[in-house]
């Protein structure tokens, strides 16, 4: 019993903002819609069981477009096939900041997988699957990911270096 306890215990180095809107949460990803946004159910606390939409706080990957994704924006397929092979099916952790919800009533919040604390937020940015978001007062990570970007600008990697061929945007 000690066990199942300690594995629900926040890992004490998962960032978050000093004035955060909710405690971090472990989810199980259901499915990601876009390489930015994910269904999420909760597993603990009063929550658990319950299901909501998560859009990823400081990064925006191209719009897909799930019923043609050949229409989608350049790079959005491949945005969406990382945040899924990243994640999809997997425990994670979600910290938040400030705010907890944008003005389509989705939680905003940074994904970190259970177990190693990759930052799927930071990896979006770092290898050009998206592009920085700065919303205030949301700006926990903003100059980290700020330069990120403009690290995979230079560098020219994914969405900054790579020809989009089959796509209309």
């Amino acid at each position: 019993m000690l066990a199942a306890l300690s594995s629900c215990a926040i890992p004490p180095n998962l960032p978050q903002a000093d004035n955060a809107c909710r405690a971090p949460t472990r989810v199980q990803v259901l499915e990601f819609i876009d390489g930015d946004t994910a269904d999420v159910r909760m597993l603990d606390g009063v929550l658990a069981g319950s299901e909501e939409r998560v859009r990823l706080t400081g990064v925006d990957t191209p719009e897909i477009d799930r019923s043609d994704p050949a229409d989608s924006e350049c790079y959005a397929v491949l945005a969406w096939n990382e945040a899924i092979g990243q994640f999809d099916g997997r425990e994670a952790w979600l910290s938040y900041d400030e705010q907890c919800q944008d003005v389509f009533g989705r939680t905003l919040a940074y994904m970190f997988r259970s177990g190693d604390l990759f930052f799927l937020n930071e990896h979006l940015v770092e290898q050009g699957f998206g592009r920085t978001l700065n919303i205030p007062p949301n700006s926990l990570f903003a100059d980290d990911f700020a330069a990120l970007e403009s690290q995979a600008q230079e560098q020219g990697r994914g969405l900054w270096g790579e020809p989009c061929f089959g796509t209309t945007r």
